[in-house]
């Protein structure tokens, strides 16, 4: 601030110079009280941009983060008293964004938060989501984690079919950040699996509010990216493969009516059976019990829509892996001493000849070619 006094003093012996001055003369001499100007508005604002909005910031983003948490808190309470038969007293006063009593405001009137109802509940928590997914970035950190991760399971648990949609955006988001959830990692496919369970109950007209929402956060979740599966724990991805079988085994590809949705399970099913290793989340014959499952229903729903592209790629995979399962059984049959006993393998390849098959199959060590994890392709 003393630097800002000095730059404000010079700026009176600067303006009288300016009154002396000639008409030729002011455009030259202007220049020095506009520099001393310019210079002490950038001080002050940045001193307000360091200083004081960080705390502001910091301050604000508490309170946004605990009014949600109110919010959700009036979600669960109305949820479990509809259930247990003691429903709330409305109107709810919310305590959040209070001014502080000491403070004189002169002529303006402290009001107190009041909800209405579930509607009003809803209507903030989706404004609030909104608010928080933009600004995920830059409250995002490890200590922080646990609150917005609770904040996301809530919301797709609790929340209606449009607030699920945006729980599922604002989700997406953390997971772009900073991968899977790790301490709320239970949570969180908990809700995702209750979820999935039910998706064949859902209403047409509430499953679009968060089809996509649903697409983008499986995608996200579940990357193609080669060593993707080592961030999620085998046994979620051995209920995610038990919850998806069911699904199918439901009609699912028949009956569900969005074809984001049938997308999103598409992509699970590739995911497994390109980048999760056979024997990573389950014994072998699981694995494949629940594929070859799956495989069929994807061949009973084959022209019962006009539209089916999506059955393409994971039918093209399934049958690519189950080719070279056969094609390293009947090798292993007719080579026996090259066959690997413990159930290693590689990843198969249309374009390479049979000779070159085989002297793979007869190298010992997995780093030479890429691994199982390509395909997830298993000898018994």
């Amino acid at each position: 601030m003393a630097d800002q006094g000095l730059e404000m003093a010079s700026m009176i012996p600067a303006l009288r110079e300016l009154g002396s001055a000639s008409p030729e003369e002011y455009n030259t001499v202007v220049q020095k009280p506009r520099q001393i100007l310019c210079q002490f508005i950038d001080r002050i604002l940045m001193d307000v941009d360091v200083v004081k909005n960080c705390a502001v910031f910091d301050l604000l983003t508490r309170e946004l983060l605990h009014l949600i948490q109110d919010l959700i808190l009036l979600h669960e309470r109305n949820t479990t008293g509809h259930q247990q038969g003691d429903l709330l007293s409305w109107p709810v006063v919310v305590n959040r964004f209070s001014s502080n009593d000491k403070i004189h405001l002169g002529y303006l009137n402290t009001i107190p938060l009041q909800l209405m109802g579930m509607s009003n509940v809803e209507c903030l928590e989706v404004t609030l989501i909104k608010i928080l997914t933009d600004i995920a970035s830059d409250v995002f950190f490890k200590r922080q984690d646990i609150t917005l991760w609770g904040i996301g399971c809530s919301l797709m648990e609790y929340g209606s079919p449009k607030t699920k949609g945006w729980g599922m955006t604002f989700l997406t988001e953390l997971v772009q950040l900073g991968g899977p959830p790790e301490q709320l990692a239970s949570n969180f496919f908990c809700v995702l699996f209750g979820m999935l369970q039910s998706i064949n109950e859902v209403d047409t007209a509430q499953l679009e509010l968060y089809e996509e929402p649903l697409l983008m956060l499986v995608r996200a979740l579940f990357p193609f990216e080669a060593h993707a599966h080592s961030n999620i724990e085998p046994i979620y991805l051995n209920i995610l493969l038990e919850k998806l079988c069911a699904i199918f085994e439901a009609d699912a590809l028949r009956l569900l009516p969005s074809e984001k949705v049938i997308g999103a399970l598409c992509h699970i099913l590739q995911y497994f059976l390109k980048f999760v290793p056979v024997g990573y989340e389950s014994a072998v014959p699981v694995r494949r019990a629940r594929i070859n499952s799956i495989c069929s229903f994807f061949i009973a729903a084959v022209g019962s829509q006009a539209e089916q592209e999506y059955l393409l790629s994971p039918l093209y995979i399934a049958l690519k892996t189950e080719a070279a399962e056969i094609i390293k059984e009947l090798h292993g049959a007719n080579h026996p001493e090259t066959s690997n006993a413990d159930g290693w393998n590689s990843s198969s390849s249309d374009e390479i000849p049979e000779k070159r098959i085989r002297l793979s199959l007869s190298i010992k060590h997995p780093k030479k070619f890429p691994t199982s994890a390509e395909y997830g392709v298993v000898i018994q």
